[in-house]
Protein backbone atom coordinates (compact mmCIF):
# COMPACT_ATOMS: atom_id res chain seq x y z
CA UNK A 1 0.00 0.00 0.00
CA UNK A 2 1.51 3.27 -1.08
CA UNK A 3 0.44 5.94 1.39
CA UNK A 4 2.09 8.77 3.24
CA UNK A 5 1.09 11.24 5.89
CA UNK A 6 1.55 14.98 5.66
CA UNK A 7 0.79 17.01 8.77
CA UNK A 8 -1.08 13.99 10.13
CA UNK A 9 -3.30 13.59 7.05
CA UNK A 10 -3.08 10.32 5.10
CA UNK A 11 -2.67 10.43 1.32
CA UNK A 12 -2.59 7.48 -1.06
CA UNK A 13 -0.60 7.24 -4.29
CA UNK A 14 -3.10 9.02 -6.52
CA UNK A 15 -1.11 9.35 -9.75
CA UNK A 16 1.65 7.49 -11.52
CA UNK A 17 3.66 9.41 -14.10
CA UNK A 18 5.09 6.94 -16.58
CA UNK A 19 8.23 7.83 -18.52
CA UNK A 20 10.33 5.73 -20.87
CA UNK A 21 13.19 5.98 -18.43
CA UNK A 22 13.35 7.68 -15.09
CA UNK A 23 15.77 10.56 -14.97
CA UNK A 24 18.02 10.82 -11.96
CA UNK A 25 18.81 13.97 -10.11
CA UNK A 26 17.92 16.29 -7.29
CA UNK A 27 14.17 16.69 -7.86
CA UNK A 28 13.49 13.01 -7.35
CA UNK A 29 14.06 13.11 -3.62
CA UNK A 30 10.71 14.91 -3.68
CA UNK A 31 8.96 12.58 -6.04
CA UNK A 32 9.10 8.96 -4.99
CA UNK A 33 9.61 6.66 -7.91
CA UNK A 34 9.67 2.96 -8.61
CA UNK A 35 10.21 0.81 -11.68
CA UNK A 36 6.76 1.84 -12.96
CA UNK A 37 7.26 5.60 -12.73
CA UNK A 38 6.96 8.63 -10.49
CA UNK A 39 4.38 8.43 -7.72
CA UNK A 40 2.34 11.51 -6.81
CA UNK A 41 0.18 11.54 -3.69
CA UNK A 42 -1.59 14.88 -4.19
CA UNK A 43 -2.61 17.19 -6.99
CA UNK A 44 0.10 19.55 -5.80
CA UNK A 45 2.70 16.77 -6.18
CA UNK A 46 1.34 16.09 -9.66
CA UNK A 47 1.64 19.74 -10.70
CA UNK A 48 5.21 19.98 -9.40
CA UNK A 49 6.33 16.71 -11.03
CA UNK A 50 4.73 17.66 -14.35
CA UNK A 51 6.40 21.07 -14.29
CA UNK A 52 9.78 19.49 -13.61
CA UNK A 53 9.37 16.83 -16.31
CA UNK A 54 8.22 19.41 -18.87
CA UNK A 55 11.15 21.63 -17.94
CA UNK A 56 13.49 18.70 -18.62
CA UNK A 57 11.76 17.91 -21.90
CA UNK A 58 10.75 14.46 -20.67
CA UNK A 59 7.60 12.92 -22.09
CA UNK A 60 5.27 11.13 -19.70
CA UNK A 61 1.81 9.66 -19.32
CA UNK A 62 -0.42 10.07 -16.29
CA UNK A 63 -2.19 7.08 -14.80
CA UNK A 64 -4.77 7.84 -12.13
CA UNK A 65 -4.58 5.23 -9.39
CA UNK A 66 -7.58 3.90 -7.44
CA UNK A 67 -8.08 4.56 -3.77
CA UNK A 68 -6.85 1.57 -1.73
CA UNK A 69 -9.51 -0.54 0.01
CA UNK A 70 -10.29 0.78 3.48
CA UNK A 71 -8.77 4.20 2.83
CA UNK A 72 -12.13 5.86 3.50
CA UNK A 73 -11.46 5.27 7.23
CA UNK A 74 -8.78 7.95 7.11
CA UNK A 75 -11.07 10.87 6.27
CA UNK A 76 -11.08 13.43 9.05
CA UNK A 77 -8.48 11.51 11.07
CA UNK A 78 -5.03 12.74 12.10
CA UNK A 79 -2.17 10.25 12.36
CA UNK A 80 1.11 10.43 14.22
CA UNK A 81 2.82 8.29 11.57
CA UNK A 82 2.41 6.41 8.31
CA UNK A 83 2.54 3.15 10.28
CA UNK A 84 -0.37 4.25 12.45
CA UNK A 85 -2.41 5.05 9.32
CA UNK A 86 -1.63 1.66 7.76
CA UNK A 87 -2.59 -0.18 10.97
CA UNK A 88 -5.87 1.73 11.02
CA UNK A 89 -6.63 0.88 7.38
CA UNK A 90 -5.47 -2.75 7.36
CA UNK A 91 -6.12 -3.91 10.93
CA UNK A 92 -8.82 -1.52 12.14
CA UNK A 93 -6.61 -0.35 15.01
CA UNK A 94 -7.82 3.09 16.05
CA UNK A 95 -5.14 5.76 15.98
CA UNK A 96 -4.27 7.57 19.18
CA UNK A 97 -6.08 10.70 17.99
CA UNK A 98 -9.36 8.74 17.82
CA UNK A 99 -8.71 6.96 21.11
CA UNK A 100 -8.57 10.29 22.91
CA UNK A 101 -11.79 11.41 21.20
CA UNK A 102 -13.54 8.14 22.12
CA UNK A 103 -12.40 8.45 25.75
CA UNK A 104 -13.68 12.03 25.87
CA UNK A 105 -17.03 10.87 24.46
CA UNK A 106 -17.24 8.10 27.06
CA UNK A 107 -16.33 10.52 29.84
CA UNK A 108 -19.01 12.97 28.73
CA UNK A 109 -21.63 10.18 28.57
CA UNK A 110 -20.63 9.00 32.05
CA UNK A 111 -20.86 12.56 33.42
CA UNK A 112 -24.32 13.00 31.86
CA UNK A 113 -25.45 9.69 33.35
CA UNK A 114 -24.09 10.69 36.78
CA UNK A 115 -25.99 14.00 36.56
CA UNK A 116 -29.23 12.11 35.75
CA UNK A 117 -28.63 9.75 38.69
CA UNK A 118 -28.06 12.74 41.02
CA UNK A 119 -31.29 14.32 39.77
CA UNK A 120 -33.22 11.09 40.37
CA UNK A 121 -31.72 10.68 43.85
CA UNK A 122 -32.75 14.24 44.76
CA UNK A 123 -36.25 13.62 43.44
CA UNK A 124 -36.50 10.36 45.39
CA UNK A 125 -35.38 12.10 48.58
CA UNK A 126 -38.02 14.79 48.05
CA UNK A 127 -40.70 12.15 47.53
CA UNK A 128 -39.58 10.25 50.64
CA UNK A 129 -39.73 13.49 52.69
CA UNK A 130 -43.18 14.29 51.33
CA UNK A 131 -44.36 10.76 52.13
CA UNK A 132 -42.94 11.01 55.67
CA UNK A 133 -44.68 14.36 56.21
CA UNK A 134 -47.94 12.93 54.88
CA UNK A 135 -47.68 9.91 57.19
CA UNK A 136 -46.99 12.13 60.21
CA UNK A 137 -49.99 14.28 59.29
CA UNK A 138 -52.25 11.20 59.31
CA UNK A 139 -51.34 10.39 62.93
Amino acid sequence: MQIRTVDGVAHYAKYLLKTKELPEGDPFFRFPSNEEGIVCFTDRDLDAAQAWLKGQGIEYEIEELPEPPGFEKTRGVRYSSRTEAIKHIRDGIEPESLTVVRLQERLQAAEEKAARVDLLENRLQSLEKAQKIAQEGEK
